[in-house]
């Protein structure tokens, strides 16, 4: 603790950065949660947050201002509900969730609400499967109001509470049936759908 605030910052990043790629990848069984392709190597790295109040208070911000990558929306809530609220209003960097399911989408909104200074929530697929904009709407919007206006209050721009959602663009994302055959959304139909959105959080 003898080296500069500045210096301190370079070397905890330094230390606490994934080895590979831009993301840590969060894997959970149960109630469990592990990263085992961010720790194996570095095992120790994580230890920084326990070595005393001060130093977890300067490595804690840097550490959850990284990228993070979920299976499911089961596995984020597993995450969300394994740490404290302290951590999940560190998060500040990207979460990219690969599977929406329906099952666990309301618990883990619940859970997001007080992640207000997250930069990005990154969907991937399974948002709206066979299924109407205004139908898919609907039903994301029931999942995810609370969400929404908590980072629409933080912003301070009730139509900016959208801002932080990204969804992924392919047909295991957004698709619609039509006879026998289920086809991948429109750029008009995806349009419509976050149309939709901010049209229900004004």
């Amino acid at each position: 603790m003898k080296l500069e605030e500045k210096t301190r910052a370079l070397i905890w990043q330094y230390v606490l950065a994934p080895a590979s790629g831009n993301k840590i990848e969060i894997a959970t069984s149960g109630s469990s949660v592990s990263a085992k392709a961010y720790t194996e190597g570095l095992k120790s790295r994580l230890g920084l947050l326990m070595v005393n109040r001060a130093i977890s208070a300067e490595t804690r911000p840097i550490l959850y201002s990284m990228n993070f990558k979920f299976n499911d929306t089961a596995a984020l809530l597993t995450f969300l509900t394994s740490v404290s609220d302290v951590v999940r209003k560190s998060l500040t960097g990207m979460i990219e969730v690969y599977t929406y399911k329906k099952a666990s989408a309301g618990g883990m909104f619940n859970l997001l609400i007080s992640c207000t200074a997250l930069s990005r929530l990154h969907l991937a697929t399974g948002i709206a499967i066979n299924s109407t904009p205004t139908k898919a709407a609907n039903a994301f919007h029931k999942d995810a109001a609370r969400f929404l206006d908590a980072m629409a209050v933080a912003k301070g721009d009730k139509e900016k509470g959208l801002d932080v959602l990204r969804f992924g663009k392919s047909n295991k994302a957004f698709s619609v049936k039509e006879g026998d055959e289920h086809r991948a959304w429109t750029v008009e139909e995806k349009a419509e759908f976050l149309k939709l959105l901010e049209d229900k959080m004004k």
